[in-house]
């Protein structure tokens, strides 16, 4: 009976490693341990800076009400609780001009679109460029999909992007807030 139990204790040192702790686990629980320790490692290493893109549910509202006040009032007050990376930065949405299937011109004079400010229907997978041509500096944001461009008095802002999440979105200047047209992707 001794030579029984005693066996049946090497046995368990055999299948069970313990630590420095005393803590004793199946030896395969030791290695499962380890590969979930590198797979929360590898997932925090590729986590990456962008976000999530917008589901349905937000992305029909995205940027329509974000507490700007678009009417110029708060021109010298314009402040984000969203991020964006710098101007012309690239963005995953980013696409060729030459494969743009619609283009959408605006022309800001004081800061305002002259026309006033249109709503654009744009198909949802399609590439859109977008110019914007202003007599003053500033910086085009399309929120949603958080492109920023420069544009100044001579020298429009010309890019394209993949028109990949449904929703209406704002496009504005950045620095004063002013509205210069709206998309609505479907």
């Amino acid at each position: 009976m001794a030579r029984a139990a005693r066996e049946r204790s090497e046995q368990e040192r055999e299948w069970h490693r313990c630590d420095a702790t005393g803590s004793c686990l199946p030896a395969y629980a030791l290695g499962l341990r380890a590969a979930v320790l590198v797979l929360i490692l590898l997932a925090a290493a590729c986590g990456g800076d962008e976000p999530a893109p917008a589901t349905s549910d937000t992305a029909e509202t995205a940027g329509m009400d974000d507490g700007h006040d678009h009417d110029g009032d708060d021109a010298d007050a314009h402040g984000h609780d969203h991020d964006h990376g710098p101007v012309g930065e690239p963005t995953r949405y980013d696409a060729d001009v030459a494969d743009a299937v619609q283009t959408i011109t605006v022309e800001a004079v004081d800061g305002d679109p002259v026309g006033g400010v249109q709503r654009v229907e744009v198909d949802l997978g399609s590439v859109v460029a977008l110019i914007v041509a202003s007599d003053t500096a500033e910086e085009v944001h399309v929120h949603g999909y958080d492109i920023l461009r420069a544009v100044s008095a001579g020298h429009p802002a010309h890019f394209a992007f993949t028109a990949a999440i449904p929703g209406v979105f704002e496009v504005e200047f950045e620095g004063s807030g002013h509205l210069l047209l709206q998309l609505e992707i479907s």
